[in-house]
């Protein structure tokens, strides 16, 4: 049997859609064959991208949402299920970042990044694998960071906290579900060429790419190759892993 790569037949969810890392894992999925649900905060831009993949005949229906609000993800999970014939898939990817030396942290900054960055991943996991499991087949692709490793390095524990609760929850998934059909695996991004790399300065940055053996940073496409690979069936006996997708900063 030939090593299969595409997506075809596939129904994705795919959160932070609307730009970044989401943005280039929802075009590469649509690319490969998927018709994705695009869900971000952000409408103007998830239009945007509504526009693009009707454009190349491409099936992607937008859905405005904000990963931490329960309600309103099993609004869309619901709703996307219906009109898309039954989520597959999830690539889960939205998140935020903010930096604070843990004494000067406002508790609302950590309230956030945990919300954001971790309890969506059980917003929509709660959501979306009832269905998977009925139908006997589901995928989930979360996105972490080497931060949830090693730790974050820039003033972002609380980046790094969330991010590194992550790697269990979905290792924990992977094990009660997996007997169910479904697999569940981390991508862990090192530094990444987004608007959210402006927020180390310039001098972390330098100290960073001295030391990344493939001496570049790595693009939204580098995720979505990672992505698309663990969606795909060229991954159907890899379940509860991180990926780490990093230029070599991280080697184990």
């Amino acid at each position: 049997m030939p090593i299969q790569f595409r997506l075809d037949g596939r129904k994705a969810l795919v959160t932070g859609a609307a730009q970044g890392i989401g943005r280039a894992v929802a075009e590469a999925y649509m690319e490969f064959g998927a018709a994705v649900a695009a869900c971000d905060v952000k409408k103007d831009k998830l239009d945007d991208l509504t526009a693009e993949a009707e454009g190349k005949g491409w099936t992607c229906v937008p859905y405005e949402m904000d990963v931490a609000d329960r309600p309103r993800v099993r609004e869309v999970v619901a709703d996307a299920d219906e009109k898309l014939g039954g989520i597959d898939t999830l690539a889960s990817i939205a998140g935020i970042h903010s930096r604070y030396e843990i004494h000067e942290m406002p508790d609302e900054a950590w309230d956030r990044m945990i919300a954001v960055n971790l309890t969506s991943c059980f917003n929509l996991t709660k959501a979306l694998l009832p269905g998977m499991a009925e139908r006997g087949f589901g995928v989930i692709v979360q996105v972490s960071s080497v931060a949830g490793v090693v730790g974050s390095v820039t003033g972002a524990s609380h980046y790094g906290a969330a991010k590194g609760g992550l790697i269990p929850y979905i290792r924990s998934l992977a094990r009660e579900w997996g007997s169910r059909g479904i697999r569940a695996n981390c991508i862990g991004p090192g530094l990444i060429d987004t608007e959210m790399k402006r927020e180390i300065g310039e001098i972390a940055l330098k100290a960073y790419l001295t030391n990344l053996p493939l001496g570049r940073l790595g693009t939204p496409e580098d995720i979505a190759g990672a992505a698309v690979y663990l969606a795909s069936d060229a991954a159907s006996y890899v379940s509860g892993q991180i990926l780490k997708v990093c230029g070599g900063y991280l080697m184990a």
